[in-house]
């Protein structure tokens, strides 16, 4: 089975182990790497990213979002991370799956943003 790997993996596979996502479902690989293909900004919409992943595996987009989709409804504590994270109020219905990917994607990058300005004050103590 291919496994994805790729920058800020476990920070994302955290995320979504926080949220309760069953990690040996094959969705939460594909929601991942998901995840990590929205933040870089090149795809207009989550079916492109789904037809990505797929091809790598020899998947249809389809069923790729299906298994996603799987994911995130197995994940019992989804609604209640997301709220703490972003000071929200949406309900475990209202969490489909582009939005998810949006929102920790979104997520990933105030990360990225937080640790390269955490790397420079660092940087500039040591002058």
């Amino acid at each position: 089975m291919y496994r994805s790997n790729f920058p800020d993996k476990a920070f994302i596979d955290n995320l979504l182990l926080r949220c309760s996502v069953p990690p040996q479902t094959q969705g939460f690989d594909f929601l991942s790497e998901a995840i990590y293909l929205y933040a870089t900004g090149h795809y207009k919409n989550i079916s492109e990213i789904y037809a990505e992943i797929g091809a790598k595996r020899g998947y249809p987009e389809s069923k790729v979002h299906r298994y996603a989709d799987y994911s995130l409804n197995q994940a019992f504590n989804l609604a209640d991370t997301v709220n703490e994270l972003f000071g929200t109020r949406y309900a475990f219905n209202d969490l489909h799956n582009k939005l998810v990917v949006a929102l920790f994607a979104h997520y990933l990058t105030i990360h990225r943003a937080e640790q390269s300005k955490n790397n420079k004050e660092e940087a500039n103590k040591d002058k």
